[in-house]
């Protein structure tokens, strides 16, 4: 047996038990929060399009926008800045930092992104709005009356814009109305015209004099010939050896196979003595200069 002894508990006295108080509550703290690093999202940027817009009427894509526009504020213009001054934003300043913004966005960004499609088409643009300087404002004036020319010229509220006809019946009829359109034309057509017209009715009584001394009647065929290198050759500037160049032509038709019979040598002899009317052939020939003069003019 073990030699232990039972321990033994003293009861505990009655009344004496431990209080029991309430637990009061605190407060709810807020969540915790959880902070994170702060992400820059910087906003997307596209990369500009080598291809210039030959329909936005605000976008600098060539000499003539550059030229037409500086008095224009609606326009695309890059801040340029000297000093303090923004040049972009006075006219007639504004050329070179437009020309220096054209230059970059038709060649430099193409070339840059090897983009050489698109420098073949801002040039083409360029070309294209240049030689038609005259034309878009007439086309402008008929399409949409005053408005319509101002907007062309770059003096309007919409920047400056193209004009182009678009019929509906054929790229035939819209091609005939540009050629109506183009100032050029009305000199080139209508000027050189109404002097080869006057110089043919000039001439037609002196050839046919001189065929008469001849023995001979000219055909039609050859007055029309004859009568087209007269005009031709004067116009480009070579009146004074109108005789030699007709007496030229006769030989050469004399001596084709199809050549009428009436070119003798009688009438070759004779036609030496071809002469226009003195103070009139200078009042065409000075039509013919101012025309020229006009249309180098209005090339470049």
């Amino acid at each position: 047996m073990s030699d232990k002894k039972p321990l033994i508990y003293a009861p505990r006295a009655p009344g004496l038990q431990k209080p029991s108080l309430p637990i009061p509550e605190l407060p709810q703290l807020p969540p915790r929060l959880i902070l994170q690093k702060p992400r820059v999202v910087w906003p997307y940027k596209p990369q500009p399009s080598p291809f210039l817009n030959y329909n936005d009427p605000y976008q600098i894509n060539s000499i003539t926008d550059i030229i037409l526009t500086t008095f224009n504020k609606n326009m695309k213009r890059k801040p340029f800045y000297i000093g303090d001054v923004n040049i972009a934003d006075i006219p007639i300043l504004n050329i070179l930092p437009s020309m220096v913004q054209y230059v970059n966005d038709a060649y430099i960004e193409p070339i840059k992104q090897g983009q050489w499609w698109a420098v073949g088409s801002n040039t083409l643009i360029n070309f294209s709005e240049t030689m038609d300087i005259l034309a878009n404002p007439v086309k402008g004036l008929i399409l949409e009356g005053p408005e319509g020319f101002m907007n062309a010229i770059g003096a309007g509220g919409r920047g400056r814009q193209n004009y182009d006809y678009d019929t509906g019946v054929g790229w035939v009829a819209d091609f005939i109305l540009e050629l109506i359109s183009d100032p050029l034309n009305w000199v080139t057509l209508f000027g050189k015209g109404a002097v080869s017209k006057m110089l043919k009715r000039m001439a037609k009584p002196a050839l046919k004099e001189i065929a008469e001394e001849s023995g001979q009647v000219l055909s039609k065929k050859a007055y029309r010939k004859i009568l087209g290198v007269i005009a031709e050759e004067f116009i480009k500037g070579n009146d004074k050896q109108l005789a030699d160049k007709v007496v030229a032509l006769v030989k050469k038709m004399a001596q084709s196979k199809h050549a009428p019979a009436e070119f003798t040598e009688a009438f070759l002899k004779n036609l030496n003595k071809f002469r226009l009317d003195g103070a009139t052939i200078e009042i065409l020939r000075t039509a013919s200069r101012v025309i020229n003069v006009l249309q180098v003019m209005l090339i470049f």
